[in-house]
């Protein structure tokens, strides 16, 4: 059943505004779009009033403003798993395209759940570039349960690669790390 429509199966009419960000998420809807504007605004059901404008807009445009939000998707992915995208290198915009094709968070706040996909993209495709701290961090997070204890072999302090306890603990509302290990000189 398409988004728009209610359990009961009646077609709703949707605004500009709704039709748009539809149309910026969906990849496969863009391509369709740039293929046959009318037959993507009729399948939209959207207001009369808002058909032609719609209809009217550039595929190449709204292809510019979908990556540039994708874009900013992958900075803030970046932002939570800095070491599994450093091991990436080049092919971490490509991958994290790849992925933001197939999957969209459905809230503003859903960078840790877009973080959790790519991550889970990754295990299937190339466990070993996951940084196993970070992904600690990412499940503690989602997760209940008041304390975490890993052993790592890539816990990053102070821009040095370790071997340490990672120990993660839920207080009130937030949550702490705290790391042991043995710096050798």
């Amino acid at each position: 059943m398409p988004r728009w429509q209610n359990s009961a199966g009646s077609v709703h009419e949707i605004d500009f505004p709704t039709a748009l960000g539809r149309l910026l998420r969906d990849a496969l809807l863009r391509e369709e779009f740039a293929r046959d504007a009318a037959a993507v605004t009729a399948r939209l059901q959207l207001r009369p009033q808002d058909r032609a404008a719609f209809a009217a807009l550039s595929s190449e445009e709204i292809e510019i403003q979908a990556t540039i939000l994708v874009r900013k998707r992958f900075d803030a992915v970046r932002r939570l798993i800095p070491a599994t995208m450093d091991g990436l290198g080049e092919r971490a915009w490509p991958l994290f395209l790849a992925h933001a094709r197939d999957y969209w968070p459905e809230t503003p706040a859903g960078q840790i759940h877009d973080t959790e996909r790519f991550c889970g993209r990754l295990a299937q495709s190339d466990p070993r570039v996951l940084c196993d701290a970070e992904v600690n961090r990412l499940r503690f997070h989602t997760g209940r349960q008041p304390l975490a204890v890993h052993f790592v072999h890539d816990l990053r302090v102070r821009g040095q690669v370790r071997r340490a306890v990672q120990l993660l603990v839920r207080r009130g509302r937030g949550w702490s790390e705290f790391a042991l290990h043995f710096a050798w000189r």
